[in-house]
């Protein structure tokens, strides 16, 4: 009796350990196919072209005539928007944060529902895609643009944003590239936390300057740290959000336009 029952432990033990086996190679596939289809987009349609050097830009302060100021030169990124229209209508944009995994098509509709499961060639996927606020202006000119992505476990899509709260990350990938067919922007890095999902740092319309004031400044109070930036009335903004602990957290980073 008792080698009957080690037998029947035995056998359940095994039949677990196979049905984990094939759940955990089913989940590596699932994630490989995922990763493989942006990676061959990627390949196809973009070309990143980072610059050798640096440029150099004399100072002008009178107390330092002969103080050097570095500057990067942007990155070139060109985006083969005819193949992209061909493949989906919905895609708008390519969003880089370059020597970073995000390096993505943006897409947009009328909802805020369909690219949560639907890669950028409408094929379902538990990647989603990166896609724009329905309400916004897919030509990126309100004043506040909203850019949602997947937290995933393997690090792809949105999952990087986590990564501002490390000060060297922060350092060396403070720029933040927006790719559309007309033109190319430039947005610079100057607020993340962790916020309430739909939440008051979701507003995408502002009645009057004041009201877009105020704004503002919640953007830059909220931010784990102090990025000495200033913001005009004037400044577009955009902020990029992805799921993080607790349901209805979500952890956003804000930028604005310094280029275009």
């Amino acid at each position: 009796m008792k080698k009957k029952i080690r037998m029947i432990v035995f056998a359940v033990c095994l039949i677990s350990l196979i049905v984990s086996g094939v759940r955990l190679a089913l989940i590596y596939h699932t994630y490989k196919s995922g990763n493989d289809k942006y990676k061959e987009i990627e390949q196809e349609v973009v070309k990143i072209t980072v610059p050798e050097e640096s440029s150099l830009e004399i100072a002008k302060a009178t107390d330092k005539p002969n103080k050097v100021k570095e500057e990067k030169k942007p990155v070139k990124i060109e985006v083969d928007f005819n193949k992209l229209q061909n493949i989906n209508k919905d895609i708008i944009g390519w969003i880089c944060i370059p020597d970073s995994v995000i390096n993505y098509p943006i897409l947009k509709t009328d909802n805020n529902d369909l690219y949560l499961h639907k890669a950028y060639d409408l094929s379902d996927s538990i990647f989603g895609s990166i896609f724009m606020e329905c309400s916004n202006s897919d030509d990126f000119s309100d004043f506040h643009t909203i850019l949602y992505g997947h937290n995933m476990k393997n690090g792809s899509m949105f999952a990087a944003l986590k990564k501002y709260q490390d000060e060297t990350f922060l350092k060396e990938h403070d720029k933040i590239y927006i790719v559309t067919k007309d033109k190319t922007r430039i947005y610079k890095v100057f607020s993340y936390h962790v916020a309430k999902a739909g939440g008051e740092i979701y507003s995408t319309q502002f009645e009057t300057e004041d009201a877009y004031k105020k704004f503002q400044d919640l953007l830059l109070k909220s931010s784990y740290k102090d990025l000495n930036t200033e913001l005009k009335a004037d400044d577009t903004i955009i902020t990029l959000s992805t799921c993080t602990s607790g349901e209805d957290n979500r952890f956003v980073v804000h930028a604005k336009l310094i280029k275009s």
